[in-house]
């Protein structure tokens, strides 16, 4: 028995929805989270999900219950495709014995929520047997499927509204519908056209199933053999598990041969589709897909009741398009004419996320199609709400566990951490580098139109949406939960005239954001100017951090470790916090002591700044000067006039060896220590410079003002005023240089020595 208790106080978690997810969401709680404070919302009078309100004749799984059963409660029974009643029965079975029945309150619809970020929590609006009332909750996970339990997908189908006969959708059917010896035409080629096809072929005088295009359908057993012949000589829970393995192996292995080899997974499946169709039937019109296997979710035909039911004289197939409908017939484009007494529109579910509630975060709309999902879970800029979504292309249960699971590795980690909420983030800069998808990775119709509804996923790690059981167990276990996440602590409220007890805690990947409220008089005022002023105790650096404020006197700032200078990264003292505003034409501006920020790096980040610097620099008035900036040992001044020092005593030697090699030994091998290139000498430069006075005097001054600006560089001059006036230098030096040295080489060629 469920409960429709009022809401008592605040919630850890809220479960929205009492399908199959919403129950493996509850188990897990339960079992992860012994302490926490839960209830399960929902909307309908029983729980079970589509499971409970899809009532059409036939309904059952097109998945194996060993996989999309719980993997904690086994199943046991010998079909592994079973019916919805069966299917229904064990999920009520499973919640009561778990103890998890009376934490369902039924027919509480959830209309709308809101997150308040000063509140840290959800409050959703509820509607109760026509009553509003309202739920406040820590934490929301939305167990509500994927599409909308109310609206099907309108199907476009020309003069539908004119036929005079019962037009019905699976979605709705009625219970008392007696439809024996009526003709009956099933619009669609899906799942749901696919189930009902065989089952109404036993009683109605004619069905038709009209498919604008085939799908592929494989005939299945429907009782697994070895698992019949296991259970004769092992515990029936221990098969089960083999059981388990061998459905979560096979489909997968399948569905990825699919995705590889297409050409000839087609080739297998119409082969399959031929060994079970009658002599001659035509499988290149009615049996032959436009489009590559997995590209739209696989048709499953339990022991190929679909197939059987064609051997029938009163069940056949057309595969044409719908031209129009009038009171008593269709009419198709190839001038097929029907005449049904009903006409089943199986054309898909009408999508939607969170039951059709509209969610806000502060009271501002969330624009659920422009976000994406983190790891399938998660949508990006809403705090503490997770979304249980499933595949599309494996057992629905195995996606909806390994989110609960991963949600539960979550709300732990908040636990243990003291963090009051998490929010999927992405910057600009990351967003600008990913690549939108699609959510669901299918093709079908129903999932083509609703693209502009649904969230979007990226291909890239961690905004992808739901991937396979294997990859999504391991991320469950041993994802990065700080990838993609902003977790926020505990909020406080500060006082304006009292300074918290404690030190608020910043550790490396924190972020502290702190909202304002300025009320002068009992009303609400914008100060011009608030601040709020970081100072190291023991050095006196001071930063300051501005608010963003607005108009009704509401501000906000925040910052990480990220943006403090070094010195206050590795203060050795708490930093002291004051909040200061001020307006013009106030007299006294308000600048208070409200708390003390302790400042805890992670040993990468504190090795990374104590590897720079020695110790904090002192800010402040002192008595004495104290040099900041200590002299480089490596000093480049030093090292660069002693080299050109070198090189001009060096050259001393060179010349006078020259002078008296001319004097003593002429054409000698002394001779090498002459000006070698150009063959001149020292008794030879008067001849040279009265036949080119000008340029042999700029060459030899601007060799000597060099020298003179290295001399300015290693006494005062930066480099920045050495580089420009040298190279001016430079310049003259290599054009007079050039033209001294050009009237030495003529002279030398004219024998003039």
């Amino acid at each position: 028995m469920g409960s429709t208790d009022q809401p008592s106080g605040l919630f850890d978690v809220l479960i929205v929805g009492a399908g199959i997810s919403g129950i493996d969401m509850a188990y897990r709680i339960k079992s992860e989270l012994p302490n926490c404070n839960y209830a399960i919302l929902e909307a309908r009078d029983a729980m079970g999900g589509t499971w409970d309100l899809f009532r059409y004749p036939g309904i059952r799984s097109d998945s194996d219950l060993h996989t999309f059963g719980f993997p904690w409660r086994p199943w046991l029974e010998d079909k592994s495709i079973a019916d919805g009643e069966s299917i229904r029965k064990y999920i009520n079975e499973c919640a009561e014995k778990e103890g998890i029945a009376c934490k369902i309150r039924y027919r509480h619809k959830v209309i709308d929520g809101n997150w308040s970020s000063v509140d840290q929590q959800w409050t959703l609006n509820v509607e109760i047997n026509g009553q509003r009332t309202q739920y406040n909750s820590r934490f929301i996970v939305m167990c509500t499927g994927y599409y909308n339990y109310k609206e099907p997908l309108k199907a476009v189908i020309p003069g539908l509204s004119e036929f005079k006969g019962l037009v019905i959708h699976p979605q709705f059917w009625p219970e008392d519908l007696d439809y024996t010896d009526k003709k009956i035409v099933i619009i669609g080629s899906g799942a749901t056209a696919v189930t009902l096809f065989p089952v109404l072929a036993k009683k109605a005088a004619q069905v038709t199933l009209l498919q604008r295009s085939p799908s592929y359908i494989l005939a299945a057993p429907a009782v697994d053999k070895s698992a019949k012949f296991l259970r004769r000589y092992l515990p029936a829970t221990f098969v089960a598990r083999l059981m388990r393995i061998k459905f979560l192996i096979i489909p997968f292995t399948f569905y990825w041969f699919c995705q590889i080899f297409p050409r000839a997974a087609r080739a297998l499946l119409r082969a399959n589709s031929r060994s079970h169709l009658p002599k001659n039937y035509s499988t290149d019109i009615h049996f032959n897909p436009k489009y590559n296997p997995w590209d739209q979710r696989l048709c499953l035909s339990p022991d190929g009741d679909f197939y059987r039911a064609l051997h029938q004289s009163n069940a056949d197939i057309v595969t044409d398009t719908i031209e129009n409908i009038t009171d008593d017939s269709i009419f198709t484009t190839s001038g097929k004419v029907l005449k049904p007494d009903i006409i089943i529109t199986a054309t898909g579910l009408k999508l939607q996320l969170a039951g059709g509630a509209n969610l806000t975060v502060d009271n501002e709309s969330i624009s659920v199609p422009s976000k994406l999902f983190w790891k399938g879970i998660m949508l990006q800029d809403m705090p503490n709400i997770a979304f249980l979504i499933g595949y599309t292309n494996a057992s629905w249960t195995l996606g909806a566990d390994s989110t609960a699971l991963l949600i539960c590795r979550l709300l732990k980690h908040m636990e243990k951490n003291k963090l009051t909420s998490v929010v999927p983030y992405l910057s600009n800069s990351e967003l600008s580098e990913i690549q939108i998808q699609p959510l669901f990775n299918l093709k079908s119709n129903y999932i083509e139109v609703a693209k502009d509804v649904l969230p979007k996923s990226a291909g890239r790690h961690p905004w992808h949406g739901k991937r396979n059981y294997f990859l999504d167990s391991w991320d469950a276990e041993f994802a990065d939960l700080q990838k993609g996440l902003t977790f926020i602590k505990a909020k406080v409220q500060l006082s304006d005239h009292v300074p918290l007890a404690n030190p608020v805690i910043l550790t490396t990947t924190d972020t502290l954001k702190i909202t304002l409220t300025a009320v002068e008089d009992g009303y609400a005022k914008r100060p011009h100017q608030a601040f709020l002023l970081l100072r190291d105790q023991d050095t006196g650096l001071e930063v300051a951090f501005p608010f963003t404020l607005t108009a009704n006197g509401k501000g906000k700032v925040e910052f990480t470790p990220k943006t403090f200078p070094f010195q206050l990264k590795i203060s050795s003292q708490p930093l002291r916090a004051t909040l200061l505003l001020a307006s013009f034409g106030s007299s006294q501006a308000f600048s208070n002591h409200v708390f003390n920020l302790e400042v805890k790096l992670d040993s990468q980040t504190n090795a990374s700044i104590n590897s720079k610097y020695e110790k904090p620099l002192r800010y402040g008035k002192r008595e004495e000067i104290h040099h900041i900036f200590k002299p480089d040992p490596r000093s480049g001044p030093i090292v660069i006039s002693i080299f050109f020092a070198i090189a001009v005593t060096g050259s001393l030697p060179v010349l006078l060896s020259s002078v008296r090699s001319n004097i003593v030994v002429e054409l000698t091998s002394i001779n090498y220590s002459q000006w070698m290139y150009l063959g001149a000498n020292l008794l030879h430069l008067p001849k040279a410079v009265r036949a080119a006075p000008i340029a042999h005097t700029l060459f030899f001054g601007s060799i000597l003002a060099i020298e003179f600006i290295l001399f300015l560089y290693y006494y005062n001059w930066t480099l920045f005023q050495v580089l420009p006036v040298a190279g001016v230098i430079s310049l003259i030096t290599i054009l007079s240089g050039s033209k001294a040295l050009s009237e030495v080489q003529t002279r030398r060629l004219a024998g003039e020595r």
